[in-house]
């Protein structure tokens, strides 16, 4: 994105905020409920790999961007499920790319990706690629099913080689918080950087996962300690600071004190088409509109304002609210957010 283009997002939040309208500037398309991995921490592990799920094809996603090009988008992000098991997920990067001219991402597990990447040049194409890695090869692989680990080291491999920018996202959990360094040092060897994510607190997250994976308060706060202190050596950390304080200080149980802007800038799509404020909102789904019965315009216009809803740590929700309430400042400190803004609000 260049400096032009930042100016005028930063005149359409300001704008926006200012006549109190909605832009649903960042489209996250859980493309698919299907996934090759199993982990028993997944937010969507009760929809995956069901017989009956329903998924848009071809045609109704490449309608679907056309409707929130018109409404004034400029970010998309495939997520799933894990968006590589759509085969024609080449093809719809090329659109968003080529026809729409998103910034667009992917969210992958990484199993498929040095398979996939070597036979479609559309992946060239991504603006950033978002592979999940929770720890060294005896961690991953425990978390996240044998052999990841060495499929993703594949993958990073090809990756540099290409020169396609990669972002690491690492899930805290009281498996690998004595690992994190490593982690970090893995990214400093790739020339990449890592967004450290906690897991959900909401409803929608399954409640075993909560007992399974928590740390202890004293535990947890210490290990972001040690990540924010980390931060202010080094960049490859892409996580604010303000963020990390506010998991230090007040996840998992306190409210936090930062604004949301869900629902009003950006939203999420599921497989079959309905239109939610964010991931946190999943056990809605039967209360919120579908975008392929009413259109998509209509079902974003109708999604609740979140703004007082305090209870989501979700990174790549709470750094987009931290930038968006940012706006409107000075161009020149927005200018210096540019490396955040381009690889979070994604």
């Amino acid at each position: 994105m260049k400096f032009r283009n930042l100016v005028e997002l930063a005149e359409d939040i300001t704008l926006a905020k200012i006549l109190k309208r909605k832009i649903p500037l960042r489209v996250t398309h859980n493309i698919t409920y299907r996934c090759n991995l199993n982990c028993s921490f997944c937010l969507l592990k009760e929809r995956l790999n069901k017989p009956n799920n329903f998924e848009m094809n071809t045609l109704q996603i490449k309608n679907m961007m056309k409707e929130f090009k018109e409404m004034g988008t400029r970010f998309w992000l495939f997520s799933g499920g894990e968006p590589l098991l759509r085969e024609d997920i080449g093809e719809l990067i090329g659109y968003a790319k080529n026809k729409m001219n998103f910034h667009c991402s992917l969210s992958t597990n990484g199993l498929l990706l040095a398979e996939r990447i070597k036979d479609d040049p559309s992946f060239k194409q991504l603006d950033l690629i978002q592979i999940s890695l929770d720890g060294p090869k005896e961690i991953q692989d425990r978390l996240r099913g044998e052999g990841s680990y060495d499929k993703i080291i594949s993958a990073l491999d090809i990756l540099r080689e290409l020169q396609i920018k990669v972002v690491i996202m690492t899930l805290l959990s009281k498996h690998n918080l004595s690992h994190l360094h490593s982690l970090i040092k893995l990214t400093a060897q790739y020339k990449t950087n890592i967004i450290f994510q906690v897991i959900g607190t909401q409803p929608a997250y399954p409640a075993k996962s909560k007992e399974k994976f928590f740390p202890s308060r004293n535990v947890f706060k210490q290990a972001v300690q040690e990540l924010i202190n980390e931060k202010e050596r080094n960049s490859f950390i892409i996580n604010s600071l303000d963020y990390l304080k506010m998991v230090r200080d007040f996840w998992p149980d306190a409210p936090h004190k930062i604004k949301c802007y869900a629902g009003r800038f950006y939203c999420e799509i599921t497989p079959e088409g309905f239109v939610v404020p964010c991931c946190a909102k999943l056990d809605r789904i039967k209360d919120i509109c579908n975008g392929l019965d009413a259109g998509f315009q209509k079902a974003f216009f109708q999604l609740d304002d979140m703004v007082e809803c305090r209870d989501c740590y979700y990174a790549g929700a709470q750094e987009s609210n931290i930038i968006l309430g940012m706006i409107p400042w000075g161009i020149i400190t927005l200018y210096r957010s540019y490396s955040r803004l381009k690889q979070l609000l994604k």
